[in-house]
C-alpha cells in the first residue's frame, strides 16, 4: 500500500490565468497542490469552503470587503458560503495544499 502522494510526478493543469494545480484524487478524496502568481485575477467571488495549509510565499483573501493576509505556515479554514477571494500584489506568488 501506497499511502504517500507522489506531486512530483503528477503534470501541472492551467485552471485560470495565474493559477495551475497538480491532483490527487482516491475516491471521493481529493488534495490539490495549486500555484498562483502575479497575474491572477479572482473577479469572481467564491463560496465554497477550502483548507489549505501554506506552503510558500503570501497572499491576501478579500472576505467581503475585509482583508486577511496568509503567509507561509498557516493553515486556512474557510466554510461553506463565506464570500471571499484571492488577491496577489505585484510579483507575489503562492503554493498551497488544498484538501
Amino acid at each position: 500500500m501506497n499511502v504517500l502522494v507522489d506531486f512530483e510526478n503528477l503534470q501541472w493543469v492551467q485552471m485560470v490565468d495565474g493559477m495551475r494545480c497538480k491532483t490527487f484524487t482516491d475516491n471521493n478524496k481529493i488534495i490539490r497542490l495549486i500555484e498562483i502568481v502575479e497575474g491572477f485575477v479572482d473577479n469572481d467571488w467564491c463560496y465554497k469552503s477550502h483548507t489549505n495549509y501554506i506552503l510558500e510565499g503570501e497572499f491576501t483573501v478579500d472576505f467581503d470587503g475585509k482583508a486577511v493576509r496568509m503567509k507561509k505556515g498557516d493553515v486556512v479554514y474557510i466554510p461553506e458560503g463565506e464570500k471571499h477571494r484571492a488577491i496577489l500584489r505585484k510579483d507575489e506568488r503562492v503554493l498551497m495544499l488544498d484538501f
